[in-house]
């Protein structure tokens, strides 16, 4: 038995406590009333790249192959990481309805694109291929600015 399926529960406990970790924080700064829509899209973007940037061990483990790909992930770790992702769904959701966001695109593509864009930008940083920490809420912003709804 290789020594990535005998060490399988450990990694998946240890990413789902990351899952966890940023489902709360994405929770949490969504639920800020204070903040506007756009302020709180800015503060998924963002916090979602400098929760990488900051954890960027936990972060590979979280989404890399050796579980998914590999077909190693536990229960435990689907019962956190799936509805953190749906909570995302429910963000870009939330979004589209009060028109930051276009409501023609399906929520759950929109969604998968969304996320993509800032786990590549997250990636750039953890690979060493962006390396000034200082830019990471200035890329976040360019990001969101991307995806918002320009029309009049």
């Amino acid at each position: 038995m290789s020594t990535i399926l005998k060490s399988a529960p450990l990694l998946c406990a240890i990413a789902a406590e990351g899952f966890r970790r940023r489902h709360q924080s994405a929770a949490a700064n969504f639920d800020n009333r204070a903040r506007s829509m756009l302020e709180r899209f800015h503060d998924y973007a963002n916090g979602y790249v400098q929760f990488a940037v900051d954890n960027p061990e936990e972060y590979e483990l979280m989404f890399g192959r050796s579980i998914w790909k590999q077909k190693n992930s536990t229960q435990e770790l689907r019962d956190v990481a799936y509805p953190c992702f749906q909570h995302s769904v429910d963000m870009i959701r939330c979004w589209q309805e009060c028109g930051l966001l276009s409501k023609d695109d399906n929520p759950l593509r929109t969604s998968q694109v969304i996320w993509g864009a800032v786990h590549g930008i997250a990636k750039l940083w953890i690979d060493g291929i962006y390396t000034d920490d200082g830019q990471i809420e200035a890329v976040a912003l360019c990001a969101v600015n991307i995806f918002i709804n320009k029309a009049p």
